[in-house]
C-alpha cells in the first residue's frame, strides 16, 4: 500500500467524524488548555499544520478530547507521512491511555494499515528508538481488537 492509498483509507475511515464544539477535555480551562482548544477550533484537518502541532512540548493534541483526537487523526497522519515528519508525536498519542479506545473498527483497521505504511517509510528512521516499541505496542493492541461481527 502506498501513502496515497493510506490516507485515502484514513479519510474514508474518519470522514464521518464531527467537527466537536470543544476540543479539550471539560475538566480543564487553564491558559494552555484554553489556547489549544483555540488553535483547534481554528483549523481543519485538512489546514492544520506542523507549525501549530510540531512542538512536542507544545501540543494541542495533548490535550484534546477523544472526539477532538479522533477528528485530528487523519491530520496526524498527513504530517507524519510528510517531509516534517510527526511520527514520533502520533506514535505518543496513539500510545497514550485510551486513546485506541476512541476508534471504531473502520478505523481502527485503517489506523493499523497506515501504521504498516508508516513502518514501510520510516522503519529505518525509528529502528532502535522509543518510536519502535511504541510502535509495535500499538500495532499489536490494534491486531487484537476483537470484529465488530
Amino acid at each position: 500500500m502506498t501513502v496515497e492509498e493510506a490516507m485515502v483509507l484514513i479519510r474514508d475511515a474518519f470522514d464521518c467524524v464531527p467537527r466537536p464544539e470543544l476540543f479539550i477535555r471539560g475538566t480543564c480551562f487553564c491558559e494552555e488548555c484554553i489556547e489549544h482548544n483555540e488553535t483547534m477550533q481554528a483549523h481543519t484537518p485538512e489546514d492544520i499544520t506542523i507549525l501549530e502541532l510540531g512542538n512536542a512540548g507544545w501540543d494541542p493534541i495533548c490535550s484534546a478530547n477523544d472526539q477532538a483526537f479522533v477528528y485530528y487523526l487523519p491530520a496526524m497522519f498527513r504530517l507524519a507521512f510528510g517531509p516534517e515528519d510527526y511520527t514520533d508525536q502520533l506514535l505518543f498519542h496513539l500510545d497514550s491511555p485510551g486513546r485506541l479506545d476512541a476508534l471504531d473498527y473502520e478505523q481502527a483497521g485503517a489506523v493499523l494499515e497506515a501504521l504498516w505504511v508508516l513502518v514501510d517509510i520510516r522503519g529505518q528512521e525509528i529502528a532502535g528508538t522509543s518510536a519502535e516499541w511504541q510502535l509495535e505496542s500499538i500495532i499489536e493492541k490494534l491486531g487484537k481488537r476483537p470484529s465488530p461481527v
